[in-house]
C-alpha cells in the first residue's frame, strides 16, 4: 500500500491557518449537551495526517501568527482528551447578565476552594439563598443558562465542573483572582 499524500502539504500555509482556525472556534455539543469548543489533539493529528508532535509544532506556528492579532491557541481537557481552541487575549465575549456573573463568580469561588473539584448544584443553591441573593429557582435557572452556555458543565460523577468556556477564556489565575473577589463580596 502506497503510503498517502498529506493535502495541507501543497497548501500556503495562510490557508493552512485559515482552516485551522475555522476547525478551532468550531462549536457543538457532545451527547450530555456539554458545549465544546475546537477540537481534540489527538483528532486533530489524524485529519491533519501528522503526529501529535508535528501537530503541536504546527499549533506553536499558528499561536505565533495569531498573536499579533491578539488571539492565541488555548487547551483545556475534557475527560481523557486534550483540546485544542482560540481564545482572545484582551477580552472574551462575555454575553452574560449580572444574575449569571454573580452565580458564576461564585461556582468559581466554591470550585477554587474545594481545589479545583466539582461542587454539587445544591452547595451553589445554599450558599446564595442563605445570603438572599437569589432564590433557589433563580440560581437553578442561572446554573442551566451557564450550562447552555459552555461556562458550567455536569461533572461525570455529578454535580457541577467548569466548562470549556471558563477554561478557555478564565485561565487559572484569573480564576483565583475571581475566587478572591466572590468571597470578599459575598461574606
Amino acid at each position: 500500500m502506497e503510503p498517502q499524500e498529506n493535502p495541507i502539504e501543497n497548501l500556503p500555509i495562510k490557508e493552512v491557518y485559515g482552516q485551522l482556525l475555522t476547525i478551532l472556534t468550531n462549536r457543538r455539543k457532545n451527547k450530555d449537551g456539554t458545549l465544546l469548543i475546537g477540537y481534540p489533539v489527538d483528532e486533530l493529528s489524524v485529519v491533519l495526517n501528522k503526529t501529535v508532535e508535528e501537530t503541536n509544532e504546527l499549533l506553536a506556528e499558528l499561536n505565533e501568527f495569531l498573536l499579533g492579532l491578539g488571539l492565541s491557541v488555548a487547551t483545556y481537557n475534557e475527560p481523557n482528551k486534550e483540546w485544542v481552541a482560540i481564545k482572545s487575549l484582551y477580552a472574551a465575549p462575555i454575553e452574560l447578565h449580572e444574575d449569571e456573573l454573580t452565580v458564576l463568580g461564585t461556582v468559581i469561588m466554591l470550585i477554587e476552594e474545594n481545589k479545583g473539584s466539582k461542587i454539587e448544584t445544591q452547595k451553589v443553591v445554599d450558599y446564595l439563598a442563605k445570603r438572599d441573593y437569589f432564590n433557589e429557582y433563580k440560581i437553578k435557572k442561572n446554573v442551566k443558562s451557564l450550562m447552555d452556555a459552555g461556562y458550567l458543565k455536569k461533572a461525570t460523577s455529578g454535580g457541577l465542573a467548569y466548562g470549556s468556556r471558563t477554561l478557555i477564556e478564565i485561565n487559572d489565575e484569573s480564576r483565583r483572582f475571581i475566587s478572591r473577589q466572590a468571597s470578599e463580596l459575598l461574606f
